[in-house]
């Protein structure tokens, strides 16, 4: 499903499966591409990006995957054939709560 960026030449498109025990969203910007170098090392500690909206972007992507990882999850990045790249993750589903009586 495209959302409205500021950009509307480079939409985003979010998706959302969802299992028993995990649900997987994904994040696809086709306008903000990385090499298949950059992707490998992107949410290593020591990479080192060169053009500053990749720093700004890598330091969004560690803080996101603190929080994806403290609930659970994992994060992951993909590039798509035709240009862009994809952010996935996954969370936990919580377990169902009985209804409360009452």
């Amino acid at each position: 499903m495209p959302i409205v960026t500021a950009e509307p030449q480079r939409p985003v498109h979010i998706g959302m499966t969802g299992g028993d025990a995990n649900v997987e969203l994904s994040v696809a910007n086709t306008g903000f591409e990385l090499s298949s170098d950059e992707l490998a090392g992107l949410f290593d500690d020591l990479w080192q990006a060169t053009r500053r909206a990749d720093k700004a972007a890598r330091r969004q992507l560690a803080i996101a995957q603190g929080i994806v990882e403290a609930h659970g999850g994992r994060m992951w990045t993909s590039r798509e054939p035709d240009g862009g790249t994809t952010v996935h993750f996954t969370l936990p589903v919580a377990p169902q709560q009985p209804a409360a009586t009452g």
